[in-house]
């Protein structure tokens, strides 16, 4: 993914699967700061906003988590996977 932005810096799709992966693989402030470039350009991307709250959620912040997961809701409402994410981060709010 690195290599498809270096030919084109703005490829939202490379972007997004690069900030994917380095959540995966647990560099998660890399990770950070590329959704939030991502959200930064366009509120709108969910994809971004539930990552961001995923990474929240991998560093111990419920809070922040339950937020960018009602973000990502916002923005796409039939996201499954954030409707999901949402009630573990309040579960885990208590």
């Amino acid at each position: 993914f690195k290599a498809a932005l270096k030919l084109d810096p703005n490829h939202l799709p490379a972007q997004l699967r690069l900030a994917d992966a380095l959540l995966s693989a647990g560099q998660f402030a890399e990770s950070r700061r590329l959704y939030e470039t991502i959200v930064k350009r366009n509120a709108n991307i969910a994809q971004a906003h539930y990552g961001l709250g995923r990474a929240a959620s991998a560093g111990g912040n419920a809070a922040e988590a339950a937020a960018r997961y009602r973000k990502a809701i916002e923005a796409f409402p039939e996201y499954g996977a954030a409707h999901y994410a949402l009630g573990l981060a309040l579960r885990d709010q208590g």
